[in-house]
C-alpha cells in the first residue's frame, strides 16, 4: 500500500508508512523515507517517562520482523534507555551488558528521573 497508514499499536503509538513519512518531517525528502520503511513514533515526555512508554516500545519491537531495525531519538538517551531495558528483558542481556550499552551515551550525564525510571522497570523484571 502506498500512502499514509495510521494504526494504533499501543498506548499513544502510531505506525506510519515510510513512503509518505516525508510529509510529516520538517526537512527535505530523504531516500530512506522514500523506501518501503515503517516508522513508529512513540512520544515520551523527557521529564516524565512512564512505564506505558516502555510498554509501547516493547509492543512496537515485538511487531518488527526478524530483520534490521533502526531505533532512534534525537539525542539517543531515550532509545538507549528503552533498548537496554528491552534487551535485558527480552534478549537475555545481563544487567552489566545493559548498563554498558547505556553508558556509551549516558556517561557523565545526570538525569535522576530517568535513573529512577530505569531502576523501577528493572525491578519489575525480576518478579
Amino acid at each position: 500500500r502506498r500512502g499514509l497508514i495510521k494504526r494504533a499499536l499501543g498506548p499513544r503509538t502510531v505506525k506510519r508508512h515510510g513512503a509518505k513519512l516525508f510529509e510529516l518531517l520538517p526537512t527535505r525528502v530523504n531516500a530512506l523515507w522514500q523506501a518501503d520503511v515503517t516508522y513508529v513514533h512513540i512520544p515520551v515526555v523527557w521529564t516524565d517517562p512512564q512505564q506505558s512508554d516502555f510498554e509501547a516500545f516493547e509492543h512496537a519491537m515485538s511487531q518488527q520482523p526478524d530483520s534490521k531495525t533502526l531505533v532512534h531519538c534525537i539525542a539517543n538517551f531515550r532509545v538507549t534507555a528503552f533498548y537496554s531495558l528491552y534487551a535485558q528483558k527480552h534478549l537475555d542481556w545481563s544487567e552489566e551488558q545493559a548498563n554498558t550499552f547505556r553508558a556509551q551515551i549516558w556517561q557523565g550525564s545526570s538525569y535522576p528521573v530517568w535513573e529512577e525510571f530505569i531502576a523501577d522497570l528493572k525491578a519489575t523484571f525480576s518478579r
